[in-house]
């Protein structure tokens, strides 16, 4: 009778350090990706060159020519910046191996993808898979080609896009209020005009 309450108690702490790993909340205490923390000032990145500049947005990459997380590679790392502070992390993964690790390893640290959306992609004969873990402080997104040929994570810190979801939104209704009478609605008469 005694092996039930040590069973139970051994059952019981086992699920606690399970529990522990391989959910959202360690995207939050990573805050980043591959050691580099979202927030910090562009000053904190080493070996990078800037890619782009506009204006409050700032986007540098890495310079590394080969790059590594939790032994598998990967090809590119965008860090952009917006006010001077390091907002989203986007990283290019390539080859079979690396895009089904990565998948792997993001699984293992995260847990399951809160959402996962699939897109078919008939030009590549494949489907697009995007999967999101949804943090408190960090949004994760890995998209990925279903047949492995490639994928990327972008890193976003949540707080920051959720305040941009009304501009975002604005501006999207900007653009389709311009759109009207455009060429795509068919509202122009494209036959050459009779003298």
């Amino acid at each position: 009778m005694r092996l039930l309450p040590v069973f139970a108690a051994a059952l019981s702490f086992s699920l606690r350090a399970f529990g522990q790993a391989g959910t959202t909340a360690a995207i939050d205490a990573e805050y980043g990706f591959n050691g580099v923390k979202l927030g910090i000032p562009i000053s904190a990145l080493k070996d990078v060159e800037i890619a782009e500049d506009v204006g409050r947005w700032l986007t540098y990459k890495d310079k590394r020519p080969k790059i590594q997380y939790g032994g598998f590679e990967v090809t590119e790392v965008l860090y952009n910046f917006f006010w001077g502070k390091l907002y989203s992390i986007h990283i290019e993964v390539h080859d079979k191996r690396n895009v089904r690790g990565v998948l792997k390893l993001l699984e293992q640290n995260y847990g399951r993808p809160d959402t996962l959306e699939t897109q078919p992609i008939a030009t590549l004969d494949t489907t697009l898979e995007t999967r999101e873990w949804k943090g408190k402080r960090v949004y994760l997104l890995y998209k990925s080609a279903k047949n492995g040929q490639g994928a990327q994570i972008v890193v976003v810190d949540r707080p920051i896009w959720d305040k941009l979801q009304v501009p975002r939104a604005q501006a999207a209704k900007q653009n389709r209020e311009w759109m009207k009478g455009s060429f795509a609605n068919g509202d122009f008469d494209v036959r050459p005009s009779k003298p």
